[in-house]
Formats: C-alpha cells, structure tokens, sequence
C-alpha cells in the first residue's frame, strides 16, 4: 500500500463507520416507529388489533432471511455493492409500504423489509466486528437506540397521517442509498470474508446466548408494561416512565461503554452485565417493598454490553473467514429468540398473570449464563 493510501486510510475507515452508525440509526427508526402507528394503520385498512403479529411475523421472517443469505451474497458483490443493495430494498420497501393499497401489499413491504434490515445488519455487524473495536460496537447499538427512541416521538408528533413519517424516512433512506453509493468503492479497501458457517462450538453455545438473550430484552420491552399497569395497578404514565428507562439504560449504558469504556474488557463488560441482569430480574420480580420497578432500568444497563460484545468476540471465535457467515447465524438466532420468548410469556400469562414474566427472566437468565460460560473460552483453530 503506497504512502498516500495509508494517509487516507483512517479517513476511509471514519467515513465508514460513520455511515454504519447512520444506517443503524435509521434501522432503529423504522422498529420503532410501526407500533405507535399500527392503530392508524389498522383503521385504514379495516384490522384487527392482532393484525400486528401479521407483520411483526412478517419482519421476523425477512429478518432472519436476510440475515442467512446475508454473508453468501455479500462473498459475491463485495461489501460496498452489498450495503448498496441492502439499503436498496429498504427504500424501496418504504416506498411501496407508504403507498400501499392494500392489507397484502403491507404485509409484502415488511417482509421486504426485514430481508432488507437481516441483510445490512449482518453486513455492518460482520465489519465492526472485524475492524472496530467495542466501543465502536456500543456506540453502533446505542444509535439503534436513539432511533428506536426517536421514532415514536416522530410517529406521534404526525398522526394521524402515519404515511408522512414514513416517507421522511424513505427519504433518509435515499440519502444514505446515495452515501452508500459514494463510499462503495472504499469498500474495496476491506478484505471481504468466506462464507464458511460457524463452528459446532459456536452454534453450541453462542448461537444459544443470543438466542436467550434477544428473547429477554424484547419480552422485558413488550410485557413490563402490562405487568406494571395491569397486574400492579401502577398509573398508566408511570408505568410508561419506567418502561421507557428500561429502554433509556439499555441506549445509555451502550453509549456510556462508547464513549468511557476504552479500558474495559470486552468479556469483562459482559460479565458484569450478566450480574447486573440477574440483580434487575430479581428486583422486578420480588418487588420488595413496591420497589420492583427499579429492576427495569438496572435490566437495561445490564443488558446494555451483552449483544455488542457477543458479536465483537466472533473474529476471535470463529476465525476472520468464518466471520460474516457467524454473525449471520447469530442475528438469526437472535430474531427466533425475539419471537419466541415473549411469545411464551403470553401463552403462560394467559394460564396464570403477567407475573410469569419475572420467572422467566430468571430461567432464560440462566440459561443466558450457562451459554456465556461455555462461549467465554471459545478460540478460533
């Protein structure tokens, strides 16, 4: 590499990760903004309530496609020509999903969606993994986070026309279409990886953590509140208060570890959040003293480093050559697990109360632990 390619090198490398933190942001965005806007949506298209599981189904699927057939296209195009077909049928997705005439088409947009979402998370994970460190890590998925926040304060800010939000984010969508275009070639810079899968030690034991771990922070985000309000009678606006900072702690404390965390360890960082899980999941379900709310904001701080720090220890685990096909593996598992889990506290709920949310906290939490034991010591070979 000549001497000027090595000046620019570090710009290239900014730029990039610059734009990978702005399409994470717009990936939270767009989760975050279709619940505040299902009642809309339903009343215009004639729907049940249940109509969301429809597309929350529909995004899972695409998601976890994307996900798989991720690192095998990505091998092919290379990862510039990969970003820009990614974020390509997000757009369009958009596109098509605000003008949509009808409940199939809908259903048919956020499948495309997730697909689109599986694809350019696997992508931009699979590169940080390899080339940034931690706290580049956590602050990608604090982003997420500030997205996923600012979406519903978006949506609600509009309606009742729900289109309007979408279609200012179809134009992000374009504008970072646009960007991906004009870093594609920088790509080039980077080695792009095989398409190996992962080792029996990985989906062993990996695979199972994100599994577990996806499905607590969506069931703790989906079912707290109706645990709160519902089942302990705690006012409507408070009960949303400490669901949102159980969201707040989850975005800060991958912030936080962004910008202080350059001397934690990325396995360090995560046994601590493992403990902090266990402290919050008690909390919420013992409620000592009426004080069991506490337990969500300390939930989210703990969970903050889990999923970042799973994903940077992947080169270390299965090699550079397995990696992409590794991450695609592993956002997999983590949407099933997303899915599956608070699908379970419903189905108990409905036997018993909401209060089984507690419980199952404690027995996913375990398994969580049991599966970072065993990965905690997973090399390459």
């Amino acid at each position: 590499m000549t001497d000027s390619a090595n000046r620019r090198r570090p710009v290239v490398i900014w730029l990039l990760t610059a734009f990978g933190f702005a399409a994470f942001a717009a990936l939270g965005f767009t989760d975050g903004a279709l619940g505040p806007s299902w009642p809309t949506i339903r009343g215009e298209f004639g729907l049940p309530v249940s109509g969301l599981g429809i597309i929350t189904a529909a995004l899972t699927m695409g998601y976890i496609s994307g996900s798989l057939v991720g690192p095998r296209v990505t091998a092919k195009l290379g990862i510039g020509r990969s970003m820009v077909g990614a974020v390509g049928l997000g757009v369009v997705s958009l596109v098509v999903f605000v003008s949509a005439p009808n409940w199939p088409t809908v259903i048919l947009t956020w499948y495309l969606s997730g697909v689109g979402g599986g694809w350019l998370d696997m992508t931009v994970n699979s590169y940080f993994a390899r080339y940034r460190s931690l706290r580049a890590m956590n602050l990608l998925h604090g982003l997420y986070g500030v997205g996923a926040t600012l979406g519903p304060l978006v949506v609600v800010t509009i309606l009742p026309n729900w289109r309007w939000a979408f279609v200012g984010l179809a134009v992000v969508g374009v504008v970072l279409f646009a960007t991906a275009m004009a870093v594609s070639p920088m790509w080039k810079t980077v080695p792009v990886n095989g398409s190996s899968g992962v080792g029996r030690p990985a989906r062993a034991s990996t695979l199972a953590a994100f599994f577990v771990y996806t499905g607590m922070e969506v069931a703790a985000g989906q079912w707290s509140f109706t645990l709160l309000f519902e089942q302990r009678g705690i006012a409507e606006s408070a009960a949303g208060l400490w669901v949102g900072l159980f969201w707040g702690g989850l975005t800060a404390g991958r912030i936080g570890m962004g910008l202080f965390g350059k001397r934690v360890s990325t396995k360090g960082a995560i046994d601590v959040s493992v403990v902090t899980i266990l402290v919050g999941a008690v909390t919420l379900w013992l409620d000592p003293a009426g004080w069991g709310v506490v337990g969500l904001p300390i939930l989210g701080l703990g969970m903050a480093s889990v999923f970042p720090g799973l994903v940077s220890l992947t080169p270390g685990q299965v090699g550079g050559d397995g990696t992409d096909a590794a991450v695609g593996y592993q956002l997999a598992m983590a949407g099933l697990g997303a899915a599956f889990l608070p699908w379970v506290v419903g189905v108990l709920a409905d036997r018993f109360t909401v209060e089984v949310l507690g419980p199952v906290l404690l027995v996913s939490w375990a398994v969580l632990a049991y599966a970072w034991l065993r990965a905690r010591t997973l090399r390459a070979t």
